[in-house]
């Protein structure tokens, strides 16, 4: 791996084709890469470490799509709120802080984000948040060892669909729902 710096155009004068960053290791000090104003990013193999706030914070309309990315270390690991979506494919987050994937005040906004085959283990806190009008797709994703529950569907909006995979091992357990939260396998 090798730290790179590059910087992304600002959303409104984007190109035409996806972002592509391949391979890149990412060491920032608050959030690492933040997706906003519908842009559409392709991160792929990427390292996202050590930063205080989200790895990767998405909002209002954007859909990055990371393919093979390694978050962790993070105050949170993926943050997607105010219509933040997109599309996580074979990621692992690992020892990140509070949640390593949090999905707020995204439904009706946008389509749910997706997880593919993610790893989401280890955490120091919760694994899947959705709270609020947040939704979200797990597809035979791992969720496991997390010091409190693997998966939290807390607010009378919020919405979980989980095809396949596997949520054990976590301390406190796997699966808390609040409210009219609902959660389809």
């Amino acid at each position: 791996s090798r730290a790179v710096s590059r910087s992304l155009p600002h959303p409104l004068n984007r190109p035409q084709s996806p972002l592509s960053l391949p391979q890149h290791v990412c060491v920032c000090v608050n959030v690492c890469i933040q997706v906003y104003a519908s842009a559409a990013p392709v991160l792929h193999d990427c390292q996202i470490d050590g930063n205080r706030s989200a790895g990767v914070a998405v909002s209002t309309m954007a859909a990055p799509h990371l393919l093979r990315c390694k978050l962790s270390g993070n105050g949170a690991g993926i943050s997607m709120v105010d219509g933040g979506q997109g599309v996580y494919t074979d990621c692992t987050l690992s020892a990140n802080g509070t949640v390593q994937v949090e999905v707020a005040e995204c439904k009706g906004k946008s389509e749910a984000p997706q997880l593919i085959r993610c790893t989401v283990e280890a955490g120091k806190g919760c694994g899947v948040v959705i709270r609020g009008e947040g939704a979200c797709v797990l597809v035979d994703c791992q969720v496991r060892r997390h010091a409190l529950m693997g998966l939290v569907v807390a607010g009378s909006a919020a919405t979980l669909s989980m095809q396949g995979g596997v949520v054990e091992a976590n301390q406190t357990g796997g699966l808390y729902l609040s409210e009219l939260a609902r959660v389809s396998c």
